[in-house]
This record gives structure tokens, C-alpha cells and sequence, in this order.
């Protein structure tokens, strides 16, 4: 092996644990969902059992830390599975998230996004990691559902994403199950209109 070769692979350390991710993953959603005071790097490493280089192997701020875990808490919370057999899985998506937005989730949704508009950086780590999977999910629901609409899926994502997002952020109303269905609804109305 040439020394460059061996350079590379001391300055790459141990290979990580994909156990140890999902366990300082599970230690945040944790913190965030039992409403911890003041979610840290060092509560989280306690939480999960881990030194707190260890989560800096893994994430270089607790803002991306936080990116990763809701995006994890996505994926097995409100991704559209429909609850009723006879239910659209774009009303699911939206009953999910609306219900994700209510919560915790969404206190610290909005601190993300307060970090956002101050840090470029970061404003893309949001997208990245977090928006875009959401916008992907609801547009391949669009397509498989309402396969003849020719409705922008660019706009229809932004009425649906948009209508969430400004009322975690402005509290304009409550984000509720009232708030879910007629958002749904009225989705689901324009989509068919142009069907």
C-alpha cells in the first residue's frame, strides 16, 4: 500500500456504526417528543449511550442532527400509508403531516427554519435533507393519483406545503384535523377538476 494510500485510510478512523446512528437518532426524537428543556449534543450522547465526539463523528451541528432525526421521524410517521382502506394516500399525507406540524415536531420545525434564515449553509441542509424527501413523496403521490391533471405539481406543492408551513410559522390558525381535510379537500377538488 502506498503512503498516501495509508495516510487516507488513518485520517478515516474507525468505520461507523449504523447501530450507533440509529441509537443517537432514536436518543434525539426522544428528547424531542418527551419536550427536553434544552436538547444538546451532550444530552443526546447521554441518551443514546455515546461519548459526545461520538455524535460529532456522526453530525457536524445539533442543527443537522435534528435534520437527520425528523427526517428519520418522517419516513416512519408520516409517509402515506393510508389508516382506511377507502382513503386517498395523498389525504393520509396530508392528515400526517398537518398532525407532525401540531406538535413538537413543529416547535422545533420552526426553530429550524428561524436557523435557516440566518445561515445559508444550513438553509440548504433543510431542503436537502429534510424538504426536498417530503415535496418528492407528495409529487409521486400526484402522479400515481391524478395522472391526468396538468395542474403544475411545482404550485400544487407549494399550496399544500405552503398552507402548513404558514401556519406553524405564523400561527395564522390551528393546525388541526378540520385544518387536514379541507386542505385535502380542497387539493383534491382543484386535481380532479383538471383530471
Amino acid at each position: 500500500m502506498a503512503s498516501s494510500e495509508l495516510k487516507q485510510e488513518s485520517k478515516r478512523g474507525r468505520p461507523r456504526d449504523p447501530r450507533v446512528r440509529a441509537a443517537i437518532l432514536q436518543a434525539t426524537l426522544e428528547a424531542i417528543t418527551n419536550r427536553c428543556e434544552r436538547l444538546s449534543i451532550e444530552s443526546v450522547a447521554a441518551g443514546a449511550g455515546v461519548s459526545k465526539k461520538t455524535v460529532y463523528h456522526w453530525w457536524d451541528s445539533r442543527g443537522t442532527l435534528l435534520l437527520d432525526a425528523l427526517a428519520e421521524y418522517a419516513k416512519s410517521h408520516v409517509s402515506a400509508s393510508p389508516t382506511r382502506v377507502s382513503e386517498n394516500p395523498l389525504e393520509s399525507l396530508v392528515k400526517r403531516t398537518v398532525k407532525s406540524f401540531g406538535g413538537t415536531i413543529g416547535e422545533v420545525l420552526r426553530g429550524l427554519v428561524v436557523e435557516a434564515q440566518i445561515n445559508e449553509g444550513f438553509r440548504s441542509q433543510l431542503r436537502e435533507r429534510l424538504i426536498d424527501m417530503r415535496r418528492a413523496e407528495m409529487q409521486a403521490i400526484l402522479f400515481s393519483q391524478y395522472p391526468g391533471a396538468s395542474v403544475s405539481s411545482e404550485i400544487l406543492l407549494d399550496k399544500a406545503y405552503g398552507a402548513i408551513w404558514y401556519r406553524l410559522l405564523v400561527s395564522f390558525g390551528p393546525l388541526d384535523e378540520t385544518f387536514a381535510r379541507e386542505l385535502f379537500k380542497s387539493l383534491d377538488e382543484e386535481l380532479r377538476e383538471d383530471d
